[in-house]
């Protein structure tokens, strides 16, 4: 794994995060710098967006280091980082399974872009424990029809059973431009 390039570097991490996903095996201790490494990697906003997206491909699979990477992920998730950025690290945040990750991403919910909010909704729907966390944020009006696609809502209904009955009713277009509204006052990152 040492690096011979950008692009190699990139390929590197892109290889480990495939076989940590594919293999139940233990981390050897000698890949552990490469953890390190991705860390830092991520952390630098001169690194080219490509090789800090490989390099979060790593985040989220190795409790050793995750105290270190959760701080890391909870500023990708800003407005002002680009979107493939930010989906790398909700990406990450799912891979972890940790109990925390709904309270990570409804933290700065309000600042997410509807895209980043669609693949944040893909994530939490995927733990029966995360769903539990946005059926309260239904309840709570935090969250509301609308905040769902037909595809999400039928994942939700399925994990939620009877109680998401709230899911079937339709929404009004006045109230979902009411609830979309404060994203037109967003600033994003418009830069490639």
């Amino acid at each position: 794994f040492k690096a011979n390039g950008n692009t190699r570097t990139a390929m590197d991490f892109r290889l480990l995060a495939h076989w940590l996903g594919v293999s139940n095996a233990q981390v050897a201790p000698s890949l552990v710098p490469m953890f390190a490494r991705a860390r830092q990697l991520v952390l630098d906003s001169a690194t080219p967006e490509d090789l800090r997206k490989a390099a979060l491909g790593v985040f989220g699979r190795l409790d050793a280091v995750w105290s270190k990477e959760v701080s890391i992920l909870e500023t990708f998730l800003d407005p002002q980082q680009p979107l493939a950025i930010q989906r790398a690290a909700v990406d990450a945040l799912r891979r972890s399974r940790r109990p925390e990750v709904p309270e990570i991403l409804f933290g700065p919910w309000s600042s997410f872009s509807p895209g980043l909010r669609s693949v944040s909704l893909d994530a939490l729907l995927e733990s029966k424990e995360w769903t539990a966390a946005l059926v309260s944020r239904l309840e709570d009006g935090i969250l509301t029809n609308g905040d769902f696609n037909a595809s999400q809502r039928e994942r939700l209904l399925k994990r939620a059973g009877e109680a998401a009955s709230w899911l079937q009713a339709p929404v009004r277009r006045e109230e979902a431009m009411k609830l979309r509204s404060g994203a037109l006052k967003l600033i994003g990152d418009a830069t490639p």
